[in-house]
């Protein structure tokens, strides 16, 4: 006796409600109808197809077992009738012997002894030994003595007047144009000169921000542009990838965008902008202008002490 349990796609609610209405094993659900199991609480009509299905798929599986259990019955039964009647005993069939075909012996070739050829020794070549030249002894030339120049004694008041060229020779007079004047540096307070320097110790460790995939194409360049793709590695700062520019990287405000040495750059155009530098703190960058006018702007910017960067 099988259990409903057996049966697939019940849950614990509707197999209590089967059992309920009276269905307890699988041979009560064997004559049930389709509208009898849809008459239970919560069962509809696809489920109770469902289960009908599998009742007749149980119902061949056992019918095929029995029918192969029969089966089996006779076979024993039929072995039994057959083991208790006498059998007769079956003819052996004689064998005749194969004859054996004659294998002649194959007649060895005779093998002729092969003549060795008479060797005869090479003559050997007579050396005849190679006569050594005679080497005659080459004659010294006779070196005749260098003679030796008389030298005279030089009188005092020459050697007086070589002294005196001699150290007029060795003094060097150093022209006005090649003294070193040091450059003019800016009045800076104490809190400036401090931010500079921090300044310069950052800029040290300070990446060198390049462009996306600069290395890939020459014509992009290596100049800063922000990534701006969806699908960027760089602008989603993903590891293994370069620096991005950022705020932390910045200078100190007090002295962003003032040259290296302390001064604020002023572009100059003419020498009337020369009038509005503060020779203090600013210092003048010339810009892309003739010799000439340049040439006035340095003349001018060295009478009024302002530095020209």
């Amino acid at each position: 006796m099988v259990e409903i349990d057996a049966i697939k796609g019940l849950g614990p609610s509707k197999r209590k409600a089967l059992r309920d209405a009276g269905f307890i094993t699988i041979t009560d659900l064997w004559g049930a109808t389709p509208e009898e199991l849809v008459a239970v609480k919560g069962i509809g009509e696809g489920l109770a197809r469902k289960i009908k299905a599998q009742m007749d798929d149980t119902a061949k599986e056992e019918e095929t077992k029995t029918t192969m259990a029969k089966e089996g019955k006779k076979t024993k039964e039929g072995k039994k009738t057959k083991e208790g009647k006498k059998t007769k005993p079956v003819p052996k069939k004689e064998t005749k012997p194969i004859p054996k075909k004659e294998t002649r012996p194959i007649p060895k070739k005779e093998t002729k002894p092969v003549p060795k050829k008479e060797t005869k020794p090479t003559p050997k070549k007579e050396t005849k030994p190679i006569p050594k030249k005679e080497t005659k002894p080459t004659p010294k030339k006779e070196t005749k003595p260098i003679p030796k120049k008389e030298t005279k004694p030089i009188p005092k008041e020459t050697q007086k007047v070589t002294e005196e060229k001699e150290e007029k020779e060795t003094v060097e007079v150093v022209p006005a144009e090649e003294i070193y004047v040091p450059k003019r540096k800016p009045e800076l307070d104490a809190s400036t000169k401090k931010m500079l320097a921090q300044r310069s110790a950052q800029k040290r460790s300070k990446p060198a921000f390049r462009r996306q995939e600069w290395f890939r194409y020459k014509r992009l360049g290596k100049a800063w542009r922000r990534p701006k793709g969806l699908h960027s590695k760089l602008r989603k700062h993903l590891r293994y990838r370069p620096n991005v520019v950022r705020v932390g990287y910045g200078s100190p405000r007090q002295v962003k965008g003032l040259h290296a040495s302390g001064f604020e750059e002023v572009i100059v155009y003419n020498v009337g902008d020369l009038n509005h530098i503060d020779p203090a703190k600013q210092a003048a960058r010339i810009a892309s202008i003739g010799r000439r006018k340049r040439e006035h702007i340095v003349q001018k910017a060295e009478e009024r002490g302002i530095r020209i960067l």
